[in-house]
């Protein structure tokens, strides 16, 4: 009988370093097991976990689609359109760049890293239309916030990637100003 290793398969792209790192030791003893079926769901997950072991960035979807960054950005949004949630947190952040996630809760009437919490969901739900989001330096995972924005560590500040700002706004219909902020 097959081993049904789709589930697996599926929650690949959303894998931490040491979840995949687990996987390659389940794979290596499926197949050091010798068995017809293990060996067979380890092929399958082997390559299902080596096509998403592209580089981080877009370079990892450039394979599947080869239309821009901006094109990317319009289908993304306009297949899983932003909830009125998203749309306050990333419109803030295209009105206020350069501004820290406390800053900008505040501006929203939250408190502390909410901003954040909800910009980092928001990149989240979009990443398997845009492009895969780079790995956090601070914790074993991706940096999903990373996706659609710029942080810059040594203030602490965020800011919409510029070369998507304008598609970004225009896509939120939100009237930008040159150098952001509202018009």
């Amino acid at each position: 009988m097959a081993i049904d290793v789709s589930g697996t398969i599926a929650a690949i792209p959303a894998m931490s370093e040491a979840s995949r790192k687990r996987l390659r030791q389940n794979i290596a003893a499926w197949v050091k097991s010798g068995e017809p079926e293990k060996m067979t769901a380890a092929q399958l997950v082997e390559s299902a976990l080596e096509a998403d072991d592209l580089p981080a960035g877009e370079g990892a979807y450039d394979a599947i689609d080869q239309t821009t960054r901006e094109e990317r950005l319009r289908k993304a949004f306009l297949r899983r359109p932003a909830s009125s949630t998203e749309t306050a947190v990333i419109g803030l952040l295209l009105r206020h760049p350069n501004e820290t996630s406390h800053q900008l809760s505040r501006r929203l009437g939250w408190e502390g890293q909410t901003w954040h919490a909800h910009f980092g969901k928001a990149c989240h739900a979009r990443e398997d239309l845009l492009w895969r989001a780079p790995p956090s330096e601070r914790r074993d995972e991706r940096f999903f916030s990373a996706i659609l924005a710029d942080y810059n560590d040594a203030s602490g500040t965020w800011r919409i990637k510029p070369d998507l700002a304008t598609t970004l706004a225009d896509v939120l219909d939100i009237k930008l100003i040159d150098g952001g902020g509202e018009a």
